[in-house]
């Protein structure tokens, strides 16, 4: 990797750790995350249960 495109991906990293995670509001930072349509998501954000999975209500 040269030098320029270390330094690309060191700004790509600097930018994507300072956007706030759009389900939690919290910034990336140095957390697991994934990308959908140039937003980033926490990895752990989209693996939680929704409350429709723990609902015991069956819906007809």
């Amino acid at each position: 990797m040269t030098w320029y495109q270390k330094h690309l991906y060191n700004e790509t990293q600097k930018v994507i750790a300072s956007t706030r995670c759009k389900i939690c509001r919290k910034p990336i930072g140095e957390n697991d995350y994934l990308s959908f349509e140039e937003r980033y998501f926490h990895a752990h954000c989209l693996k939680r249960p929704t409350l429709e999975q723990y609902s015991t209500v069956k819906r007809r």
